[in-house]
């Protein structure tokens, strides 16, 4: 038997979804699992020869097989069917809009997304499986999408809400309907109990943050609780409610929340209950009002996020400049660190500011040469660590000014900027939906804020817990710590990346020799650019440095390093995907830290520098442009592809070292699939920085297609022998270049000594020989041998790849898989015992005896034995 049920106490949604659902499991029970708001229940009255619901005496637990389950995950919303959820024997299958949780129902079929309303999914399945409806049917899915999304006003409302509807209105659904049971009037027992809620609703101050409880008592059941509680919060103008009422025996707690900072849906679950960052109940039974109350505030102060504080968004360390320095120093200060303003200080306090304009102004009148001391502001608006966001804005507003330096016992900790403010307070304005290529679906939850689900559930237990005691030694060494890089951007993306690089607002140095103790590892260190590898004692490596920004003191320059903070260091980085970060202090850990629009880069997919200048500092950063790009199924976004072409324009590629290019090359061509990104070169005209002759034609891309395509086959052939597959793909690329031109291409790049000798090697390959190779006439194995043994296995694996004749290649896989790994048993410390003096006969007669075993002659060692008995007897009758 089949039965669908819903949370107690319930709304439209779950009428809705029930209905819903009854489309799909045509002969399943509908069943209501405890109250329902009166709205629900007076509409069920008036259509109850449409809807039919069983009533619970007449159900039979023992007998239900399947149970689907509408607008919940939580067991303890279900009322008697709770026990269903531990029953082996019972499938369950799952529908639900609400944000997963730690406690929630697993099913066998779950269909969850974070969308206003679970009718909404059931709608959009109804619709893919082109399920008709009927009018009626229309109108009340219909209304569950209104209600739980307040008629698309609630923030959890998505553009899937709205398709739905669209889709529900094309089906004949009567908003007249759906407007006369959303906007009843509320019953006398209603306002009785709105006017006693009104009059016990107090604010509480919780981490600096108003939340205002409302309590109250009614000796008879009054539905429809949740609408009194959107009608308090719009006549008092609040951010946050939670309402306590008792009914008889139980308490409904019903709480809203404006604040994204006050999840309600995490607080309602610690009562028993359940629902969304926004909107939330929970029934709670056997406690008093007071002691609910009590363990209500306990329950906020432990689980509502603090205020944001000026020491949360500033930046630090900040840059500052002496007293003395000129108006000229302080203007390449700026440039060099894309800042608009300078604090200034004199014997470690802070004097004054100066700002761009003043510099600008100063030069302007031929004042390079004075000092900042005459045209610095030195009328200061500073902030404490504690400051609120709030007051911070207050401050910018009424003063006018875009930074605000933070003073602790006098000394300058940190700064405020008018980006910084920004970003706290418009970061979540625009949720983007996820892209299709690995992007999670979840990824739209990894704003600033909580990326720690996404780490539990994705990195292995033994990563996860590296970077909490990463986090803890930073705590302990009142250090900010920080995964950054790649390893954030493919975290977000859903793809393994155990490459682990931290940043520290702090010293790199000494919490990497901290944790190395901790661990029982080294930290190599290097001083001079503020950074340490942990080796552990397993041989896993972890990066470590301290956070710092890089300057180009002239076009494709090597970069010069000096300590700056955490925003200044994601700022130096090539591209926006790549500069993120994760804190991973016990304060914050999991915060996503994004200054630059990386998430919103990753959404979009696309490729974009950090600033206008990044490919004029270093070029090199158009290949891996091209490779992210590639690899990820990405695009470089129109801007950042105007500045590519302005540094080619520029010939900034003449001006790099040729160690620089080669590294980006290989990395490009050890790529998965590295054609699309060598086609891209070609697009850019980058290829000819390569070498100015080559030529990605259909033949050159047919090789490196195929290399491609059969490269999972050849592995599994080699048996996870190791090769340079970049240097297989580099082979086919210059297939057409002649020997001088391979060699000049060679020395020019510097390869080591041992791939310099493979690429030449390849240019080697006499014709004949694979003339020989690919005949028809009949080869002895020693004979293939002896024709390959001197070819490096990538050019080998080039010649498989690039062959159309049969005999050639099944020659080559012969050797791959089965002569090369040919040994012989017998030694020369034996072939003395036969009476063998070393010698040249010695290597002779070892190469007979090895040639008969690739051949089959002979199979083992007592035959290896008898052979070499004969060669020695025949030598000595010479």
């Amino acid at each position: 038997m089949d039965v669908i049920v819903g949370h107690s106490n319930a709304d439209f949604d779950v009428l809705a979804s029930m209905l819903a659902c009854k489309k799909l499991y045509p002969e399943a029970l509908l069943a209501f699992s405890g109250s329902c708001e009166r709205n629900v229940r007076e509409f069920v009255t008036l259509h109850k020869h449409i809807i039919e619901i069983t009533r619970l005496r007449d159900i039979d637990l023992d007998r239900i097989t399947r149970f689907i389950i509408v607008d919940t995950k939580i067991a303890g919303r279900l009322g008697i069917f709770e026990k269903l959820v531990k029953k082996r024997k019972v499938v369950v299958h799952l529908y639900d809009h609400h944000p997963r949780g730690p406690k929630d129902i697993r099913g066998k079929l779950e269909e969850v997304k974070e969308v206003g309303a679970t009718t909404t999914i059931l709608t959009q399945i109804l619709k893919r499986r082109r399920i008709p409806l009927t009018h009626l049917e229309a109108t009340i899915l219909a209304l569950g999408i209104y209600e739980d999304t307040g008629s698309f006003t609630f923030p959890s409302t998505t553009r899937e809400d709205l398709r739905a509807i669209s889709w529900l209105l094309s089906k004949g659904a009567n908003l007249s309907m759906v407007s006369d049971f959303m906007n009843r009037e509320l019953s006398a027992s209603q306002v009785v109990l709105l006017n006693e809620l009104l009059a016990s609703c107090k604010p509480h101050l919780i981490n600096g943050i108003r939340i205002d409880i409302a309590q109250a008592e009614s000796k008879e059941y009054i539905g429809d609780i949740a609408v009194l509680v959107h009608k308090i919060m719009d006549l008092e103008n609040l951010n946050v409610i939670f309402t306590l009422v008792r009914m008889g025996e139980r308490i409904y707690l019903i709480a809203r929340s404006r604040l994204e900072t006050v999840s309600v849906g995490n607080i309602a679950q610690e009562f028993g209950g359940g629902g969304h960052p926004q909107a939330a109940s929970a029934t709670i039974r056997k406690m008093s009002l007071e002691r609910v109350k009590e363990r209500l505030i306990r329950v906020l102060k432990e689980r509502v996020k603090p205020l944001v504080r000026a020491c949360d968004m500033m930046s630090s360390p900040v840059k500052t400049i002496p007293i003395d320095t000129t108006v000229e120093e302080a203007r390449k200060i700026l440039l060099r660190w894309n800042h608009t303003g300078l604090p200034v200080m004199e014997r470690g306090r802070l004097v004054g500011i100066i700002t761009r304009s003043d510099i600008d102004k100063a030069i302007h009148h031929s004042f390079g040469h004075s000092r900042v001391k005459g045209y610095m502001s030195t009328n200061l608006i500073t902030v404490t660590p504690d400051t609120s966001l709030s007051g911070i804005q207050s401050l910018m507003l009424e003063h006018n000014i875009g930074r605000l330096p933070v003073i602790k016992r006098k000394r300058m900790v940190g700064i405020v900027t008018r980006t910084d403010l920004l970003r706290i307070l418009h970061e979540d304005m625009v949720k983007k939906p996820y892209s299709q290529y690995d992007l999670a679906p979840d990824l739209s939850k990894a704003t600033r804020h909580k990326v720690r689900d996404l780490m539990k559930e994705r990195l292995p237990k033994e990563i996860r817990e590296l970077l909490e005691r990463i986090g803890r030694v930073g705590d302990e060494l009142n250090m900010g710590a920080y995964v950054v890089g790649g390893f954030v951007r493919d975290l977000l993306l859903g793809i393994e990346n155990l490459d682990i690089d931290i940043v520290v607002e702090g010293k790199g140095i000494a919490l990497a020799q901290k944790l190395a103790k901790e661990l029982g590892g080294e930290a190599k260190r290097f001083p001079e650019f503020g950074t340490a590898v942990v080796i552990l004692p397993d041989g896993f490596k972890i990066d470590v440095a301290t956070a710092r920004t890089e300057f180009y003191e002239y076009p494709a320059a090597l970069p010069r390093v000096e300590f700056a903070s955490l925003k200044q260091d994601l700022y130096r980085r090539d591209f926006t995907i790549n500069s993120m970060a994760l804190k991973l202090n016990r304060r914050g850990l999991g915060d996503l830290v994004d200054f630059y629009g990386g998430k919103r880069d990753l959404e979009k997919k696309i490729v974009r520098v950090s600033y206008n200048l990044s490919f004029v500092e270093d070029p090199t950063r158009i290949f891996r442009a091209i490779r992210f790009e590639q690899r990820y199924g990405f695009r470089i976004d129109p801007q950042t592809q105007g500045f590519i072409e302005n540094a080619l324009g520029e010939r900034l590629f003449e001006k790099l070292g040729n160690e620089r290019v080669r590294n980006e090359l290989i990395l490009i061509l050890n790529e998965r699939r590295p054609l699309g990104a060598i086609k891209r070169m070609k697009e850019f005209r980058v290829l000819r920085y390569v070498h100015p002759d080559i030529r990605l034609n259909k033949r050159i891309t047919r090789i490196l297609k195929e290399i491609e395509r059969k490269k999972e086959e050849y592995e599994k052939m080699l048996q996870g022998e190791k090769v340079s597959w970049w240097l297989v793909n580099l082979l086919a690329l210059i297939e057409d270049l002649d020997l001088s031109r391979t060699r000049q291409l060679a020395k020019r790049f510097k390869f080591k000594r041992k791939n310099f000798d493979k690429i030449i090697a390849s240019k080697e390959v006499e014709e004949h020989l694979l003339h020989d190779l690919a005949g028809r006439k009949r080869m002895l194995s020693s004979t293939i041998y002896k024709r390959l043994i001197k070819l490096p296995l990538e050019v080998l694996l080039l010649i498989l790849t690039k062959s159309k004749n049969p005999r050639l290649k099944e020659r080559v896989i012969l050797y791959l898989t089965d002569l090369r790994g040919v040994k012989i048993k017998i030694t020369g410390e034996e072939l003395k015992e036969l009476g063998l003096k070393p010698g040249p006969q010695f290597k002779k007669v070892l190469d007979r005896i090895f040639e008969a075993r690739l051949d089959g002659k002979v199979k083992n060692k007592k035959e290896e034995w008898a052979m070499a008995k004969g060669l020695i007897m025949k030598t000595r009758r010479k």
